[in-house]
């Protein structure tokens, strides 16, 4: 029995960090994608600015 409790726990352990890790691998996404959108847009004003000189 108590062998099973340590899996349990060592179980619901593993879905806590997973999770964790997940929420941490979507955090670095968006802000990635806010790097990218601000890298983006500056780079299409530049574009414009040159394309209508």
């Amino acid at each position: 029995m108590q062998f099973f409790q340590i899996l349990k726990l060592l179980s619901l352990r593993l879905d806590l960090s997973s999770s964790l890790w997940r929420i941490g691998m979507a955090m670095t996404w968006l802000s990635h994608w806010r790097w990218l959108l601000l890298i983006g847009r500056k780079c299409l004003k530049l574009s414009g600015e040159i394309l209508f000189r």
